[in-house]
């Protein structure tokens, strides 16, 4: 019997990224404009919240190779960004916006509000 090994682990990365508005540095709503540029893109995603967008790596053998595809990705959408108005940054709690985010209008996300409400 002739052993045939698995394929190595592979690995992955998501980054959730603020879309901010250029000047002022708000938290926007601005989602649906940047995914226009990126119709079938599989890395560009939205997220539950219009003002956040998800950068998604391919799957690799290793962390250098997710590296490189996460700073061309990122150095894309930031280029989109600037050319849509906004700024892209990267906290857990934006430090001064006070808007209340808008939830994307996906049919995930929608039933996610419509079950959890308020405390979405």
């Amino acid at each position: 019997m002739e052993f045939v090994p698995s394929k190595p682990l592979t690995v992955g990365v998501e980054l959730e990224l603020q879309l901010l508005g250029k000047e002022s540095l708000n938290l926007i709503n601005g989602i649906q404009p940047l995914l226009e540029c990126y119709p079938e893109s599989p890395y560009i995603k939205p997220e539950f919240i219009q003002n956040t967008v998800e950068v998604i790596s391919k799957v690799g053998e290793n962390t250098a190779e997710i590296h490189e595809h996460l700073i061309q990705l990122v150095k894309q959408v930031k280029q989109t960004c600037l050319m849509l108005g906004m700024e892209l940054g990267s906290a857990g709690t934006h430090p001064f916006d006070k808007e209340l985010a808008l939830f994307t209008p996906l049919p995930r996300y929608l039933k996610m509000e419509k079950d959890a409400g308020y405390l979405t």
